[in-house]
Parts: C-alpha cells; structure tokens; sequence
C-alpha cells in the first residue's frame, strides 16, 4: 500500500544526510565544509523546532492519527527521528573530525584544551578569568533556586554536584558579550579554542564547597510550533500586538530535543532534562552551535579566508540590459527576465526607482514575506509613499522565524504612510508579486513582477530564483484582481492566465498532467520536468504515479523532502527523481509541460507540498516569451546533467552520484554562462559605440 510514499520527516532527515555529504567533497573548500557541518545543524535545529515540535503537540494533547503516506502515527514518527538521530551524529562527528584535519593542513586550526602546551593553557586561563568569568552568572537548582528557563538553542555548561549525599545540578549561563572563540597566539596560522569548552574547563573551580561529578555543555531546542488561531484574540486587538505575544509564548515553549556534549550517567540526565521524558537527552559529539565559525572568518588574515572559501562569483548584469535606459519602457515592448544569483539584482532595483520617481507611476503594490537587514525595497516603498503615490503592502507577519522583524518593518511602513495588511486568518501569503500601475492619456497600463524567490537582497546572492517582469495586459489584470481578492478575503478568485493557490495551482497542475497522459496515449511523447524544493502533497504524487504507469517521462528536480518513491515497477518506474545541493540553494521553481512540440512552463513561489497547494496564497505565472522559455528550457537540461553536485535518489531511499563522468556542475555552469553574456554585451557596445562609448558602458554596468 505504501510502496510510492515515503514519510515527510524520515524524508527530511535523509535530505539532511546529503547537505551533510557536501562537507565531504573534495571539490568543497575547507571553510566551505564547515559551512555546510553548520547548515547541517542548523537545519536540524529548525526540524526539531518545527516538524518535532508540531508531532510532540499532537502526542501530548492526543490528537495522534496515521500519516497518510507510510501509516505511522505520530509517537512512531518521533521514536524513529530520535533513533536516525542517534545514527547522524556518529556519521556528522566523523565529517567533522576530518574537516578539522583537512583545515590544520592550511593552519587553520580548532584545537581542544588538551591539545594546548603549558603556555598556551596559561594564556587561556588567563582570558578566562579576565575577559570571561566576569561576565558569567552560576546557578545551583535545588529548594531555594528554581530550575532556571535555558534559552532556545543557546548552549550551557551543566555540572552535576554532590554535597552531603544529596545530587544536584547547576548551570552556567553567560552573558551574550562573551566572545565564541579565544584566539591564540599562532605566528604560523590562526589557531583558538572554543569558549564553551573553556567554561566547562573552569567552571568546577566556583563549586569548592560541592563535589563536582560531572561536567557537559548544554543544548535545548524548544517547540516553535505556534499556531495563529483565531480563537486568541479579539476583532479589535491590533494584529501586530497578537503577534508579539506570540513570540513570548514561542520562548517559553516545551523543550523537543535536549543535546549534551557527551555521555553522561543516568543520574545526570535526569537532572538536567529536569526528570522530564529522558529520551529527549542525546549525545552530540560536534560543537552543538557554529556561532563561532562567523567570528573565525572576521578574525583570520584575508589570505587565509581567500584559500580556504569558494572564489567570488560577482552577479553579473544579463544581457539584455543596456546601461541608461528606462526599464518602464522597455518592458512595455517585451518580457523581461533575471536570474538571481547569478545576475544581478541592479535591473529589479532600478525598475522600482523609476516607478518611484515617474510622475505616471499612479501605485505600488507588492507581497512581503521575508525581508533583508537595511532592506532596499523598504527605502523605496516608503519614499513611494512620501512622494503621494498609493502604496499597498501585503507584508505576511506570520513568516516563521521573521515575524520580529516584519512587525518591525510594518510598524516602519505604516509611520511613512504606506497602507498595510497581514494577510488572511486562514492562509499565509507567500506569493512573490509586485504591481506597478501607470496612467496615461491613453488608460492605465500595468507591469508585473513576478519571482519565486523573496524580496530579499542578501538571499539574491545566495539563492537560486526566476523572476519574470512583463507588461502583458491580461496578467496585469489578473495581478490587480488578486490584490483585490486579498483586500476582500476572496482566495477564490478567478484568474485569466495566473495560477492561485489555495484552488487554482493544484488543479491545473493536475489538469496539465492529464494532457501530457492523454499525448502519451495518442503519440507516445508526453514529456514533464518539476523543480521545486519539497514534494508532500499525496494528490500531487498519485495523479504523478498516475501519468508514469501511463508512459509519460517524468524528471522531478526535487532539492529537499521528497514523499515519492521513483522507480517502483507498474508504479512509477518512470519517474527519477534528483536533488542538487551545492554553492548556492536550489530555491527557484520550475513546472515543465512538453508534448508534440508545444511546450508549456510556468515560474512559481509554491512547492508541492500540502501546505502550499492547500493553505497559502501562491502564483505560478505562465512563460510565453520563447526566448525566454528557451533559457527556462537550458537551464533545466542543464540541471538534469549535472553529474558533479547532483544525486539521484534510488528506490530504496538513498541518494547516489550518478554513473556519468562528464564532470558537468550546473551552478559553474550557469555562472559561466551569465559571465559569457555580459562580456558579449560589452563587445556588443563597443563596436556600436566606439572605444569611448564602451568605456562608458563598461563603466554604467558595474
């Protein structure tokens, strides 16, 4: 019954395996691979928050059920995280003993204090007491002393204590000014120990009047898992206010996972999980926090960090740019389209400032979801607004781990006059859309943008995303028919040509693979690519088993969970499925539709997962421009050889290289390529111009 599914969180955990893999590579700088041990954790720390923390919700308040996709109910699901678990720390602590090896080879060097000479020993304690116990608070739990409230994911020493036969515990907290690292003096390199495992060291010494029996660090994660229910507040509580008692609660929040440096006795679990569920307490033998790794970069000589991390890659302009002239108007004669982060976000920021600053600019509205620090498009949308233009903000406050700083950007919005909703009560809005609306003697025209990425600057340079700005006329009036919609609670609106979820993307991505089933039966060329992140939606994966009993070719492009099982016979022995995980994070998504030589693709915000098809706001945009399908067409051609940072995920859950030895990685390659264009532009200008008139170019493009 469940041979095509496999579970989301089992999924997941497997995923991580393969981030994990990337540390590994000899193609990955030393400094690169402690990255990804770092993206490791912090991933598992975010599962355990979230995915741990919603199944622990239903256990404890007996709302347990089967999962539709592997039968187990929620206690079985928790057993078996907690068990793989177990497994992944042995397999990560091995990456990382042989990360640090490969880094000591280029004098980087994490050493334990029982690697340090006598000099260095002394020059540590003496940091310690100067610079760090200071700032450090110590606590015995017992009578008197409450067990004190140990932050989401912040590490502590504990030491178990003995005095007049009675156990006990304490804990070290330290302030947040207490550096990660203590850095020793290295006249051939760069060299430190970790400040927790000094803390631990030392600690001992404040505790003379007890027996210290045991020391460790420390590592609560806590359930994130606040749902928005309607039920919390009144009608005339102000949305923002609701959200920030949210937060609060969030901190106080049941822990999931409780992580220790080391085995430790019986006794001691007990003590420090606070006699709750003990199973909870596991041993990771890694730095449970990387906190140090961005204060090591900082502090490393510049040729140091330059051999030891990938080489620049600098987004170039696309191709189709031309230094000085107005976007606004160019968009008006054909479809424009970008490339992040390969391409550069200089395009996107100069169509918002001409609209901005032209007098015809009538509106401004957009979707916000995740924002960066100092975010640009704030700037611009507040001077928008100042200059008497009508700007509507859509900012979604329920954007997990960023709700502080949307209610903060949504307070500044709102100062500048910028009108502002949060959304829906039901469904979160993760569409990425901007609208931009002009008026002329002649009427109104409209330009859209559209991407399947944020409105956020640093993941442009970090994140792979599609954006697509056109000014076609009917998708301009679907885009002002979906801001009405969200300004009258309508999420089910009728659209002409863009697909919106909670209704209309499921829907037609099913009624698109019923076409490429019906071509397969006629003529035996039904042809489907998805990319996307996470595949969970089981309507999604039977109408896709659906289409590859019926012969179609189906290439599913999937970065993280995938609940699909490819190759199972009669059931989807043609479906393969591939994840890429390399420099930068697969996020784009692509839906692919190929039959007798009509191609139909769209861009879109949402993956295929329950949550996205069924409980958020998300558009899929339709491609029509073929210069642009073409790119959309190459670059997936170009995903699906990859043979360097691609894996393809096998019948029995595991992900393999692939047999190919072309040595072909898609991210260099796509780099390659937008650097290629750009030079070809330049040389383009040059002979239109002149030398002088390049030098000018060249010079406006940078």
């Amino acid at each position: 019954m469940y041979d095509i599914y496999d579970n989301r969180e089992i999924s997941w955990l497997k995923f991580n395996e393969r981030v994990l893999e990337e540390a590994t590579d000899s193609l990955t700088p030393p400094l690169e691979q402690l990255r990804f041990l770092s993206i490791v954790t912090s991933n598992l720390d975010e599962f355990y928050m979230v995915r741990v923390g919603s199944l622990a919700d239903r256990v404890q308040f007996h709302k347990q059920s089967k999962d539709d996709k592997s039968g187990m109910s929620e206690q079985e699901q928790i057993e078996k995280i907690l068990k793989k678990t177990k497994k992944f720390y042995g397999k990560q602590q091995a990456v990382y003993q042989t990360v640090l090896a490969s880094l000591a080879e280029h004098k980087f060097r994490l050493l334990q204090l029982s690697e340090l000479d006598r000099s260095q020993m002394n020059y540590v304690k003496e940091c310690y007491e100067r610079q760090i116990a200071p700032l450090l608070t110590f606590q015995i739990v017992d009578i008197r002393q409450p067990f004190p409230h140990l932050e989401n994911r912040i590490v502590y020493t504990a030491l178990h204590l003995k005095r007049k036969e009675k156990d006990s515990v304490a804990f070290v907290l330290k302030s947040n000014a207490v550096s990660h690292l203590i850095e020793l003096p290295d006249y051939d390199g760069f060299s430190f120990v970790l400040t927790d495992e000094v803390i631990t060291h030392f600690a001992p010494k404040q505790f003379s009047e007890y027996e210290v029996l045991d020391t460790c660090r420390v590592k609560v994660t806590r359930n994130a898992d606040i749902e928005m229910l309607e039920a919390w507040y009144d009608q005339d509580m102000d949305y923002r206010d609701i959200m920030k008692d949210i937060l609060k609660k969030r901190v106080r929040l049941s822990p999931v996972r409780i992580e220790v440096s080391k085995p430790i006795s019986k006794e001691f679990k007990q003590l420090i999980s606070n006699h709750t569920d003990e199973s909870m307490v596991l041993v990771n033998g890694v730095p449970l926090s990387y906190g140090f790794l961005s204060e090591a970069e900082s502090r490393m000589p510049r040729e140091m960090r330059e051999r030891l991390v990938f080489p620049a890659m600098i987004p170039q302009l696309p191709a189709w740019y031309i230094p000085g002239e107005k976007l606004l108007d160019r968009v008006q004669r054909e479809d424009l389209f970008l490339f992040y982060p390969y391409e550069s976000t200089k395009p996107f920021f100069q169509l918002l400032e001409e609209a901005v600053e032209d007098e015809s600019v009538i509106s401004i509205k957009v979707t916000l979801y995740r924002l960066s620090n100092n975010s640009r498009i704030i700037s611009l949308l507040e001077k928008a607004a100042e200059k008497g233009k009508e700007v509507l903000v859509v900012m979604e406050l329920r954007a997990r781990f960023d709700e502080a700083n949307n209610i903060n950007y949504s307070e500044q919005l709102e100062q500048a006059g910028v009108r502002l909703l949060y959304g829906l009560s039901l469904y979160k809005i993760h569409s990425k859309i901007l609208l931009i609306t002009k008026k002329s003697d002649r009427g109104v025209k409209h330009i859209v943008h559209l991407g399947t990425g944020n409105y956020n600057e640093k993941t442009a340079q970090l994140y792979t995303d599609m954006n697509l700005v056109t000014s076609h006329k009917e998708i301009g009036e679907d885009a002002v028919e979906f801001f009405n919609n969200i300004t009258t609670s309508n999420v089910n609106g009728k659209y002409k040509h863009l697909l919106v979820s909670p209704f209309g993307i499921s829907q037609a991505l099913r009624d698109l693979i019923d076409e490429e089933i019906r071509f397969q039966k006629e003529f035996g060329d039904g042809y489907i690519i998805m990319k996307f992140n996470s595949l969970t939606s089981k309507p999604m994966i039977d109408k896709l088993a659906e289409a590859s009993r019926a012969g179609v070719k189906i290439q599913l492009i999937v970065r993280g969970v995938c609940c699909l099982v490819p190759g199972v016979p009669g059931e989807t022995e043609n479906i393969t499925v591939v994840s890429i995980v390399g420099r930068f994070l697969e996020h784009s998504r692509i839906y692919y539709f190929n039959h007798h030589g009509e191609k139909k693709i769209y861009i879109s915000s949402a993956d295929l997962m329950t949550r996205n098809l069924e409980r958020r706001l998300e558009i899929a945009a339709p491609i029509y421009d073929e210069t642009i399908k073409q790119k959309l067409t190459h670059h997936l051609l170009v995903l699906l050889s990859d043979d360097v940072k691609a894996r393809v995920l096998r019948r029995n859950g595991k992900y393999v290289r692939k047999e190919t030895k072309e040595q072909i990685c898609a991210q260099t390659c796509f780099y390659e390529q937008a650097v290629q264009a750009a030079n070809q532009a330049e040389y383009s200008a040059t002979k239109r111009k002149g030398f002088f008139g390049w030098l000018k170019t060249l010079f406006s493009r940078k």
